[in-house]
């Protein structure tokens, strides 16, 4: 018996043992999806930032219980690459993210290589289809800016222009546009680059001297904001008074108002805004400062919620499910208009909305 108790005793040690070196499955914690946000909150471009945190806040006040379990975090990244670059990596090493929502054309230049090595799941707030060209993890939210240029090209096309001259600034956004232009011009109008500029130039004396030499019928000030008004009052000052188009940036009241008279009838292409975002829009805020992008940013917060926020998640997602999911969202209308995911002819996805033509009248820019 004293044999048989021993023998238990032993068998009951070794299977304890036993069991207790099997590893247990924890199960892990639900946690929500955390979706991390880089724009320009503060600098030459700050308004635009604050246009697309205000899009997000619209969002998901609006419907708090899709964003139940979505975190959502900022970084200012002050439209200047460096700074992005440092703010994506905070959102992911520090935040640790699951997916980034990268507002700008150079600050995503910058970002997108490194999200792609990284495997990161990105939606850039891009124009530029080489960022995203047969990347797995960039997907664009928004058109090219050579559909913007081709829809700029038809409308001078159409007011019977056949002489443009075009100063851009160094930035791909614009120098985009004016790809479009010249593809799409096809002939219908004969196009000359007065001088191609750098972000920091203000003085634009010399440039508008050769402009009224050479007796154009429109003049194109793809500039950017800050450039875009110390070129007007030139202009003013020189007595040239001549039709004008620009890019997005002649959106911005603050850039209308330093322009004055002489910026007046500028039109620019630009993204759609639905008539009744606008206006529960300007309820909240009291103004529709960049709301194009605010439009942007609103779209991109329900579709990320709608995908990811219904439920705190035990395993979340993998990059590619992310992407994918993303770039399965079925057509709908958004705030900026008909929503639908497509593909480039660089093996760019994106998000393709319509498009419309804006005017500077009376200090504002209307859609025509």
């Amino acid at each position: 018996m004293l044999s048989l108790s021993r023998n238990l005793s032993i068998f009951l040690f070794i299977f304890c043992g036993l069991f207790s070196a099997i590893p247990q499955v924890v199960e892990a914690e639900p946690r929500a999806f955390r979706f991390g946000i880089s724009c320009p909150l503060s600098g030459v471009l700050a308004e635009y930032g604050t246009a697309v945190r205000n899009g997000v806040e619209m969002a998901r006040l609006e419907n708090p219980q899709a964003f139940s379990n979505i975190e959502i975090f900022f970084e200012d990244s002050q439209w200047d690459p460096k700074v992005a670059v440092s703010a994506f990596r905070a959102l992911k090493a520090g935040r640790q993210v699951d997916l980034v929502y990268n507002w700008g054309n150079p600050t995503s230049e910058a970002v997108a290589p490194i999200a792609e090595q990284g495997r990161v799941p990105t939606i850039a707030m891009s124009s530029d289809p080489a960022i995203a060209a047969n990347k797995r993890f960039i997907t664009r939210s928004i058109n090219s800016a050579a559909q913007l240029g081709a829809l700029a090209a038809d409308d001078i096309a159409r007011r019977g222009y056949k002489s443009v001259g075009i100063i851009v600034a160094d930035n791909s956004y614009l120098n985009g546009i004016v790809e479009g232009i010249q593809g799409s011009l096809n002939g219908r109008a004969r196009l000359d680059i007065i001088e191609r500029v750098p972000l920091d130039t203000q003085d634009f004396r010399s440039v508008i001297a050769r402009i009224k030499s050479r007796g154009y019928d429109i003049i194109g000030a793809l500039l950017i904001s800050g450039q875009v008004s110390s070129f007007y009052k030139q202009m003013k000052t020189q007595g040239v008074n001549l039709p004008s188009f620009g890019a997005d940036f002649l959106d911005s009241p603050s850039e209308l108002a330093a322009a004055g008279s002489a910026v007046e009838g500028a039109f620019h292409p630009n993204f759609d805004v639905m008539e009744d975002f606008r206006a529960r829009y300007l309820a909240k805020y009291g103004n529709d400062v960049q709301i194009p992008f605010a439009a942007n940013a609103f779209d991109v917060a329900n579709i990320v919620a709608g995908l990811f926020g219904t439920a705190a998640l035990r395993e979340i997602p993998s990059g590619e499910v992310i992407v994918d999911k993303i770039r399965s969202t079925s057509e709908h209308v958004g705030a900026n208009g008909a929503l639908s995911v497509r593909r480039g002819p660089l093996g760019d996805y994106y998000f393709h909305y319509p498009l419309v033509i804006k005017e500077a009248r009376g200090g504002c820019s209307v859609k025509r």
